[in-house]
């Protein structure tokens, strides 16, 4: 009787859990009316995975153990006097695809910054003059890296990436804004000449910071490579 009582208890608490999980895996597998690029979304103030690559980025852990913070790009931003603070990168990136000799100022702060120049929109191909309608862009986008892994980096690592050389481009203020930050299969430069350099370089930069692009970004800059690149 005892042994009978003991099987009968080991039942019902086995019914309850397995009821538990039941009814949490149908919650994490019911998704969010939108999700973001990565497979990932909010529900009740929580973030969780419901595809790859979010699981990988949130070490396989399931949908309810993924916390990311929302991409704000303040987190991005250099900080009065570390050593990213007068944004050399930006500074040595339009001397060079200046179409003009560039004018040199110090500000208050004793960073050297252009005063003038002439530029060529990375994106449209159009012409650009003066400081105030060039704006410096990174190909992969900083709301993309936060996505692809970059929520999880030191600091120090969001300002290499954010300053890496190899990600800048010139474009017009006007592009930026109109970019917003979207991935590739998103967005592309208006200017199609410039689509096979674009996908490259946001691959040697991905590569570089070891960033888990989703899948169906790949698989559309490799379309894209297919198309426009000819060699």
């Amino acid at each position: 009787m005892k042994g009978f009582k003991v099987v009968v208890v080991f039942k019902y608490l086995f019914s309850v859990i397995f009821s538990l999980l039941v009814s949490h895996l149908a919650f994490a597998l019911t998704p969010p009316e939108e999700l973001d690029f990565i497979g990932g979304g909010y529900v009740d103030g929580e973030y969780r995975c419901y595809a790859e690559p979010c699981f990988s980025l949130h070490k396989g852990k399931g949908a309810a153990s993924a916390k990311i913070r929302p991409f704000e790009v303040r987190e991005w931003l250099p900080r009065r006097g570390d050593q990213w603070a007068c944004q050399n990168a930006y500074t040595d990136m339009l001397e060079k695809t200046s179409l003009s000799d560039v004018r040199f100022f110090n500000n208050k702060s004793g960073c050297k910054l252009i005063r003038d120049g002439e530029w060529l929109d990375a994106y449209t191909g159009e012409p650009v003059d003066g400081m105030k309608n060039i704006a410096v862009d990174q190909r992969i986008s900083l709301k993309e890296a936060h996505h692809y892994g970059g929520a999880f980096w030191t600091r120090d690592r969001r300002m290499a990436f954010a300053y890496h050389p190899m990600n800048l481009v010139p474009v017009s203020s006007a592009q930026k804004k109109v970019r917003n930050g979207r991935s590739a299969s998103e967005w592309m430069p208006e200017d199609k000449s410039t689509w096979c350099d674009y996908i490259v370089f946001r691959e040697i930069v991905s590569r570089h910071f070891k960033l888990i692009v989703p899948l169906a970004e790949k698989v559309y800059e490799k379309k894209i490579k297919k198309l426009y690149c000819k060699y």
